[in-house]
């Protein structure tokens, strides 16, 4: 099972083999490049590469759509290998349910190749919202493949969240646990969640 812990290090020269960055739009969902928001890592990032986000923001290789993940690869001033943005939609919108999915869908995008470690850092947030985060993190790598020899994704074997609160790690642990969970109590046929089965569980 995934464990989630936290940092407060700079993401950027994290040991992770990948990192998970957040930009979203400030302001109408067709903003234009300028309108574009991206939390402080990603823009501490794109300083490093002299503006080469921005420029990638302008010619619609990277999307502020919510749950839109673009990947780059040995990166400037990056010590991870991997480089993910995931969009956020509307900065004024996100909340719980927009940091579950951004964060969801970047994991199950890096969940196609085993990897030990990601890294991820949405900037600073609520406690509630970062907590939505890290269950949909611990969420997103898991695929509904229970009983195939050959899995379709790989769930990371550890989650580091930048920038998030003992509290917010502690309680979204607990939410993202139960949900698999509860999925796996879903997914699993009668013949194996029979009720003796379930009351052990």
């Amino acid at each position: 099972m995934t464990k989630a812990t936290h940092s407060q290090d700079d993401i950027l020269t994290s040991s992770a083999s990948a990192i998970v960055l957040l930009a979203y739009s400030d302001g109408d969902s067709k903003a234009s490049p300028a309108a574009v928001k991206m939390a402080g890592p990603a823009a501490a990032l794109d300083q490093k590469l002299n503006g080469q986000l921005t420029k990638l923001l302008e010619s619609k290789e990277i999307s502020c759509k919510l749950g839109k993940v673009s990947l780059f690869y040995n990166l400037t001033g990056v010590t991870a290998g991997c480089v993910a943005i995931v969009g956020g939609g509307n900065a004024q919108d996100f909340g719980q349910g927009e940091a579950f999915r951004a964060a969801g869908a970047a994991a199950k995008k890096l969940a196609e190749v085993p990897r030990e470690k990601i890294a991820f850092d949405f900037g600073t947030l609520a406690d509630d919202v970062q907590a939505a985060a890290i269950a949909g993190s611990l969420n997103g790598g898991v695929g509904q493949d229970l009983f195939r020899k050959e899995k379709s994704l790989h769930a990371a074997q550890a989650i580091v969240w930048h920038q998030a609160s003992s509290a917010a790690v502690q309680r979204g642990s607990t939410l993202g646990d139960a949900m698999l969970l509860t999925r796996e109590l879903v997914n699993l046929p009668a013949n194996y969640m029979y009720p003796e089965a379930f009351a052990r569980r």
